[in-house]
């Protein structure tokens, strides 16, 4: 048994990461559960949206065949931390979609929000890639451990598991919005592009000093995209949105009021399994990326394994204007938190072991 150690305001927070992995948290007003007091910073903050809605009915047996020409899923032989380039992209045409809607349920908030196009990193960053970026690998799971239990002291506890995964291949989790900040400028001048972010007036990360431990550093929140970039970047809700949707790729898109996706990125209910990793078939762990099918567009795990972080701060009344969304459920959720239009939300430099996140460039 393993077990790693939290401070004990780290601990309260985990407790929180509860709600998150889909333990016990239950709605009072059908919205949203809170978690702890949000009038006190001090107190636990209520890390991801736990929205309860009612299960939509199935669409029509035609909008199930979306995926028939789908890419050939990735085989197991493959490393994706090994390819000559470090973050393999598959271009998102850009088009317009129906920004919220949840399958074929049409609702009072549903929009047309148009996307540029951009590509996005086909797979999510692994522990693999963050390590030869960033010199050291934060991840927990390790290929041969499961998520067990927690406790306020030894926050969370490891246990043996099986099959074995390559490590390499795994997610990479607990990494703050903050931290990533830093990787994808990092990368980016590897990559010789010209790096998305500045902070304190300068894209160079090592003039932003420490990565801050509090989640409310105005430098920091106040990070700027500089115009004219063509470094990489967390995605925003829309392209995150519209590419776990399918883009323009979706069978029957026409970029009108009308179009109607799949509940979850790439399928419905009955092909949930082939697509995610969820609580129901993860085994409480992170597994390899691109172990499950792709997307439309040739995507991978855009529902389910770990949380993706998202650009944008979650603008909700009553919630910390520095919190930042993510979006995909993870390998702790169930399939309600797996579906293309759910949302969540954590404060900034909060690390845990079900947020990873994937990169974007124009």
């Amino acid at each position: 048994m393993v077990k790693t150690k939290r401070s004990k305001r780290e601990a309260l927070l985990a407790i929180a990461v509860l709600g998150v992995l889909g333990f016990g948290i239950v709605s009072c007003d059908n919205r949203r559960a809170d978690v702890g007091n949000n009038d006190d910073k001090d107190k636990t903050p209520h890390v991801q949206d736990r929205t309860v809605t009612s299960k939509p009915s199935m669409v029509e047996e035609e909008q199930e065949q979306r995926v028939d020409n789908r890419a050939v899923t990735h085989t197991e032989e493959q490393s994706i931390a090994n390819q000559e380039n470090l973050i393999k992209t598959v271009q998102v045409e850009g088009g317009t979609f129906m920004y919220g809607r949840d399958g074929s349920t049409i609702g009072a908030n549903d929009r047309l929000i148009t996307v540029d196009t951009f590509h996005m990193g086909q797979y999510l960053v692994t522990q693999a890639q963050w390590k030869e970026v960033m010199g050291e690998n934060p991840g927990h799971f390790d290929g041969t451990n499961k998520y067990d239990s927690y406790s306020v002291e030894d926050v969370f506890i490891f246990v043996p598991a099986t099959p074995t995964f390559n490590r390499d291949n795994l997610p990479v989790e607990t990494v703050s919005w903050y931290d990533v900040l830093v990787f994808a400028n990092k990368l980016s001048v590897k990559d010789g592009l010209q790096p998305a972010y500045k902070i304190k007036g300068s894209t160079d990360s090592a003039v932003w000093g420490a990565v801050p431990n509090g989640y409310d550093d105005k430098d920091w929140d106040d990070v700027e995209v500089v115009t004219g970039a063509n470094g990489w970047r967390l995605p925003t809700e829309h392209q995150w949105e519209f590419a776990a949707k399918g883009g323009t790729k979706s069978k029957g898109y026409e970029g009108k009021e009308t179009d109607t996706y799949f509940l979850y990125s790439g399928s419905n209910d009955d092909e949930l399994d082939e697509f995610a990793v969820y609580d129901a078939n993860s085994g409480y762990r992170t597994h390899e990326v691109g172990e499950k099918k792709a997307n439309e567009l040739g995507l991978y795990d855009m529902s389910g394994n770990v949380w993706e972080w998202c650009y944008e701060m979650y603008a909700e009344p009553g919630h910390y204007s520095s919190f930042r969304v993510s979006r995909g459920g993870g390998w702790g959720n169930s399939e309600l938190d797996a579906r293309s239009v759910r949302r969540g939300y954590a404060p900034p430099n909060y690390r845990y072991i079900g947020n990873g996140f994937r990169l974007v460039r124009p």
